[in-house]
């Protein structure tokens, strides 16, 4: 089964393969955090049912870019917002993000840019192995058969 920090990572190394100057923040709780920079904000994940032993996972990621601002007004220049986005998409535009052995199969569409930032939502539609809650039942050893023949009567 893939963990959620795998997919994290892979996004990240995916990001800091095409951006290696660009950190990826881990929080935006200071406000004087570097410019440019990365922003993974994982969204809840969702479970269904799939099969017997599968389930399928459906999970967003927003990967938020914070490009260098004006002093004075705090905004980004939109140029640098669109850029960015479309830099962004089409570092995810091969419709998938390896982890592992896996391609999981990602759609990447660009968000509404902010008056500072740029988001690429990333939706990733995956199955997966279903996790063992029970212990399985053991498996028949022997069976025992009595056949005896129909007779008219």
């Amino acid at each position: 089964m893939i963990e959620q920090y795998q997919i994290l990572q892979a996004i990240q190394s995916m990001a800091h393969s095409r951006f290696p100057q660009i950190p990826i923040l881990e929080d935006l709780t200071t406000a004087d955090f570097p410019r440019p920079s990365f922003y993974l904000d994982p969204e809840p994940l969702t479970l269904e049912d799939a099969g017997r032993r599968l389930i399928r996972v459906r999970w967003a990621i927003g990967l938020i870019y914070f490009p260098p601002v004006d002093e004075e007004s705090q905004d980004a220049a939109m140029e640098q917002l669109l850029t960015g986005s479309q830099a962004m998409l089409a570092l995810f535009a091969q419709g998938y993000l390896t982890v592992g052995n896996r391609a999981l199969h990602l759609t990447a569409s660009a968000g509404k840019p902010d008056r500072d930032a740029a988001a690429v939502i990333l939706q990733l539609d995956y199955l997966d192995q279903r996790p063992e809650t029970e212990q399985a039942a053991a498996w028949m050893e022997q069976i025992h058969l009595t056949a005896e023949p129909k007779t008219e009567g």
